[in-house]
């Protein structure tokens, strides 16, 4: 096999002679940009050899973090997923991860060590708290099938890691771009289901922004709603989102499904006083019932002025409005906010699930979640899940809904219903 080098850089190509030999298999770990991380060349190699045979469409290879970034920094290189081991010179693999945090990575990884299983259990809750995903760990050398099993999970980044090719040298919106987008229909929502535990029955959807112009392409959502909430033009941003799933709603309804949808609402929305009265208005108008919409506030930002959220919360909470406190236990003070607001849910947030089905502190955690939510008389609902284990965990756990790849990945509004009538018509146990 040829490979080009530049530097201590190594690219493995996929050739039309490899795939006409079946060597690659024709499916999604061919559409696949891996990049291994590793100081010990005989391990790059190996490892090259390794992803190429088991059919990853393209392979890069780097000896230390400072090398990876410089192809997480061109779209050309840019990977879906990264194999990182932890311990190198240089620039080592806990570095690494801090850069690509900064970066907003948006690809997998996997950690890759060959030191005591403590420690890549606390860099693998690094990676978590970092906002990235993890598909696993493994201890050195390379077990082929455990690596094959691990990557076949990375295709549910994918439509994220497009986005972020796109966008990431231009993620600031200036407040004109953001006007005009608004006007011009650049926002709009794809819809992921929510499953209940109970009965393997779709009973709602989490509505999310998307956004898309002519000029800049795809962005990725915290890039808009980050921008908007330095321009003044978060409560716009909200609204349009807004508008756009209570639609969705009323037709979901229309069509003879008893559902609801959640959409997230910024902390910024929470100084708005006269916001119940604005969803209301537009839930009137696209016909929606209020009473089926669930409003997201992000837990760890639930900081600042409470008294004013607390106003706008119970409104919300009186005009019909269910309420939920996402991404639960990353933030502060968290007991203290659920007992000040007037939460309906608890999502738990996706660091708690991933890996709980063979981790046993996460697992305990999780638990603890779940009866503090039932407990307080909330309904939770568990994101993240990926695998079937996660789903039959959570069923064990007695949580109330789930939502995850491994049911769907986001889809547009228009999709969701056919989708739900194939989800339906499968057998119980296959859900």
């Amino acid at each position: 096999m040829s490979w080009e080098r530049v530097g201590n850089v190594v690219a493995f190509p996929v050739t039309p002679v490899m795939r006409k030999q079946g060597c690659i298999a024709k499916n999604r770990l061919a559409e696949l940009r891996v990049l291994f991380v590793d100081d010990d060349p005989f391990m790059r190699e190996i490892t090259a050899e390794i992803l190429s045979t088991m059919g990853v469409g393209h392979v890069l290879c780097a000896s230390d973090g400072s090398e990876a970034l410089g192809l997480v920094d061109d779209p050309i290189t840019y990977p879906d997923v990264i194999i990182c081991d932890i311990a190198m010179p240089n620039m080592d693999g806990i570095v690494l991860i801090r850069h690509l945090a900064n970066r907003d990575f948006r690809g997998s990884m996997i950690l890759l060590s060959g030191t005591s299983d403590r420690i890549i259990g606390a860099v693998a809750d690094l990676v978590r708290r970092r906002g990235m995903r993890l598909l696993g760990a493994m201890v050195k050398p390379i077990n082929p099938a455990m690596l094959e099993q691990l990557l076949s999970g990375s295709q549910h980044a994918d439509s994220e890691v497009d986005a972020a090719r796109l966008s990431q040298f231009n993620t600031i919106l200036s407040g004109e771009e953001l006007r005009r987008g608004l006007e011009s229909g650049s926002v709009f929502i794809t819809v992921q289901p929510k499953i209940s535990t109970a009965t393997r029955e779709v009973v709602g959807a989490e509505a999310l922004l998307r956004w898309r112009d002519s000029v800049r392409g795809t962005i990725l959502p915290p890039a808009v709603v980050s921008s908007a909430e330095a321009h003044g033009l978060i409560d716009d941003l909200t609204l349009c989102i807004f508008r756009e799933a209570v639609r969705s709603l009323a037709q979901f309804c229309a069509a003879g499904h008893s559902m609801s949808i959640s959409v997230n609402l910024s902390v910024e929305n929470l100084a708005t006083l006269d916001l119940p009265e604005r969803l209301l208005r537009i839930a009137a108008q696209e016909g929606a019932d209020p009473r089926r919409v669930t409003l997201e506030v992000t837990e760890s930002r639930l900081m600042g002025n409470l008294a004013t959220s607390l106003e706008v919360l119970g409104r919300l909470s009186l005009a019909g409005f269910k309420l939920s406190m996402d991404d639960f236990g990353t933030g502060y003070s968290t007991l203290e906010k659920l007992k000040q607001l007037p939460f309906d849910e608890l999502k738990v947030d996706r660091a708690f699930v991933s890996g709980a089905t063979h981790d046993t502190v996460a697992r305990t955690i999780l638990r603890s979640c779940i009866e503090l939510g039932h407990a307080l008389g909330l309904t939770v609902v568990a994101e993240g899940i990926e695998t079937g284990g996660d789903r039959d965990l959570l069923a064990s756990l007695g949580c109330d809904e789930m939502q995850g790849y491994y049911f769907s990945r986001p889809m547009l509004p228009e999709e969701f219903l056919h989708w739900v009538k194939a989800f339906h018509e499968q057998p119980i146990g296959l859900r």
